[in-house]
């Protein structure tokens, strides 16, 4: 469903991928507390069962994008909603404001790297660039002033990518409780979920909001 008619453009004739914004939606949803585990869980299984594979496996799965305010802004509470444009005032975090939003970026980023998808990073949001959505999460790269601590933590999250199993392995996930989501992926009898061969891999986190 895109801009409020059904469109056909997953069956690998019209797009190669789109912009995930349903599973980053859910996931601040969640993050912020205003959804649950369970709710997260149903978006992920649903979007399994209703893409192909191909498709679902190449889905663009982004924190933050040209038109919504900066993901760290978001997650850290400065701001009502992510898609408010017009207010020339850029938000600033308070301390305490920008570390929770840090440590809740870093779940997301954990949530997406576990997942099936291309996990993406719009610039500056992995050394924490903070701002309002269009045009002001648009500012130049901090150059001299990034944090480095983020930046690493987040290039050592990406570097799990290497793994066979985060890119082409099966996929489950459930809720434990409210507040913690449980995603495996798994590689058995030497073939990824496409039938390629592939060394038996198997890879468990639980995330905690």
């Amino acid at each position: 469903l895109a801009y409020g008619e059904t469109r056909c453009y997953c069956l690998g004739d019209t797009l190669d991928s789109v912009m995930n914004y349903p599973l980053r939606d859910a996931c601040i949803s969640f993050l912020l507390g205003k959804s649950d585990a369970g709710a997260l869980c149903r978006l992920i299984l649903s979007q399994r069962e209703n893409y192909a594979p191909p498709f679902y496996y190449s889905l663009m799965n982004l924190m933050g994008s040209h038109d919504r305010a900066r993901i760290i802004s978001v997650l850290g509470g400065s701001l009502k909603r992510d898609d408010e444009r017009g207010d020339s005032r850029e938000p600033v975090l308070s301390e305490s404001q920008y570390a929770l939003g840090k440590k809740r970026l870093l779940t997301f980023l954990q949530i997406l790297v576990s997942l099936p998808g291309i996990p993406c990073i719009y610039y500056g949001d992995e050394c924490g660039m903070q701002g309002a959505a269009d045009p002001f999460c648009r500012g130049t790269y901090p150059w001299g002033t990034e944090d480095k601590k983020l930046r690493n933590d987040v290039k050592s999250l990406l570097a799990l990518r290497r793994m066979r199993v985060l890119q082409t392995g099966t996929l489950d996930v459930r809720a434990d409780g409210p507040d913690t989501i449980v995603i495996k992926r798994e590689i058995t009898s030497q073939h990824d979920v496409f039938g390629a061969p592939a060394q038996n891999e198997a890879y468990e986190i639980r995330i905690h909001r």
